[in-house]
């Protein structure tokens, strides 16, 4: 390669398409094919090309050639790969007229006789969604790039390569101004969004894309009722549980997406939001992605933000749960800087107790879930469980529930017991949750009793149980 740069190839190249561009349509489909390669060689042949005007050539030899296929598919391969992560060929390839060029030269993927209107119509939506800039927005406007991207992609819907570069350009587009969002909203695209990603969730690039596409388009809020419509919160919680809780950039999407709804939408959906999320354990989701050690300071201040708009957790107890935190972890700073086997002694303990807090927690979801499937909606109320790093108190009788199958009142503090003794209102609290078809009362460190009270709630419920001395050997 650096002979072949020392010889002067690209100037060669650069001055066969600028003598017989207009003349021959075979010597410019090729250099833009050499371009093309070259410019996917490397960021800094980029660069170079870039700076020898390459983009202002290839942008006059499309414009020569708009019709022909060949110089289609390889002036538009050009394009994608010179504004591939260089902003400055970019607004080079912007300031020569390429987006104009690139909305007609799209039309040639409609041509669906042709070989070659699929790659056409891939390079088409790329080059579009690296050149979706704020400067450009006008251009984006008046050239018909959204009208152009959403029919390109129901026309190719069934090639994995158009679907992935449509997706990437409509999130682009989506995210640069309102009124590029209204005019994506009034063609369709939030439902047309919303299929693509329930049918095509084994792509993982078009399941962030699809879930980003749709937080943009959240932002305007005429948007919101048609994503309700189109059912964008069943879609996008599937998605959330299944791949995006598991980096930290898909947990800040769908929350951020989540937020959008309850804050932009209309008083008569709000209701309908809320419950629907609750009802999806959107709760339980939020804590197995708190309790990771991966996610980010913002996907925990989103997720926070949510639960106190759902009505899930107050203020009170959420800024009680933050000092809570703060306390351990400069207790942890502190002990770390005074002895350092107390330190190793504090960070096993709190290490472990969080490892025990978000396995319990994914225990509880998945029984949760299992018994919505199996018996349905109301026992998995039995199950509501609260656990956090210090004590497990479970939850109200049924009837303190609220109509999502949360508690509303909150639950009394754990109290140390006698272990010789067994209190006389435990059997007050069994009858009472008897009666109300609820687990019995326990105490965290009270096991001796707990096991009592389990024994009698399991034998209550038909349930097989450990003996004593299995749990005292364990």
């Amino acid at each position: 390669m650096a002979e072949f740069l020392d010889d002067g190839a690209c100037e060669i190249v650069m001055n066969a398409m600028n003598k017989h561009c207009s003349l021959s349509e075979a010597i410019t489909a090729y250099c833009c094919a050499t371009v093309s390669h070259l410019a996917w060689s490397s960021v800094e042949m980029r660069e170079f090309l870039g700076e020898l005007g390459c983009c202002e050539i290839i942008v006059c030899c499309m414009a020569f050639h708009i019709g022909d296929p060949k110089v289609s598919e390889y002036g538009s391969g050009a394009v994608v790969n010179l504004s591939h992560e260089n902003i400055e060929n970019s607004y080079r390839l912007a300031a020569a007229g390429a987006i104009e060029i690139m909305a007609q030269l799209g039309n040639f993927g409609f041509n669906l006789r042709n070989s070659q209107s699929s790659i056409v119509a891939s390079n088409t939506c790329l080059a579009l969604a690296q050149m979706a800039e704020a400067l450009n927005a006008n251009k984006l406007l008046e050239c018909g790039a959204c009208e152009l991207v959403l029919n390109l992609l129901k026309v190719h819907r069934k090639v994995d390569r158009v679907v992935e570069s449509a997706v990437l350009a409509l999130c682009a587009v989506a995210s640069v101004s309102t009124k590029l969002r209204c005019i994506l909203g009034d063609i369709d695209c939030c439902e047309v969004i919303v299929k693509i990603l329930k049918r095509y969730d084994y792509i993982p690039t078009v399941t962030f894309k699809a879930c980003e596409t749709i937080l943009h388009l959240s932002v305007s809020p005429g948007n919101i009722h048609k994503l309700i419509k189109a059912h964008a919160i069943d879609v996008m919680m599937v998605a959330f549980e299944s791949r995006m809780i598991d980096t930290s950039v898909g947990c800040e999407i769908c929350l951020g997406t989540f937020l959008n709804f309850c804050k932009y939408s209309t008083e008569e959906d709000i209701d309908k939001i809320t419950y629907k999320l609750i009802n999806m354990s959107i709760s339980d989701l939020i804590r197995s992605m708190k309790s990771s050690n991966n996610m980010s300071k913002r996907c925990t201040e989103l997720g926070n933000e949510l639960l106190v708009i759902l009505g899930v957790i107050s203020p009170d107890d959420l800024l009680a749960e933050e000092k809570e935190n703060d306390e351990a972890e400069l207790h942890l700073k502190s002990s770390s800087t005074t002895d350092p086997s107390e330190a190793n002694r504090v960070g096993d303990t709190f290490s472990g107790t969080a490892h025990a807090t978000s396995h319990l927690s994914s225990i509880m979801y998945q029984l949760r879930r299992t018994s919505q499937e199996l018996l349905g909606a109301d026992i998995s109320r039995l199950l509501n469980v609260h656990i956090d790093s210090h004590e497990i108190v479970e939850n109200t009788p049924r009837e303190n529930y609220n109509i999502y199958g949360h508690s509303a009142v909150k639950p009394a503090p754990a109290v140390e017991r006698d272990q010789s003794v067994r209190p006389a209102a435990v059997n007050g609290h069994h009858n009472q949750n008897r009666n109300n078809q609820g687990p019995p009362m326990s105490n965290f460190h009270d096991k001796e009793n707990n096991r009592k009270l389990l024994k009698a709630y399991d034998s209550r419920m038909q349930a097989p149980m450990r003996d004593d001395d299995d749990d005292d050997e364990s």
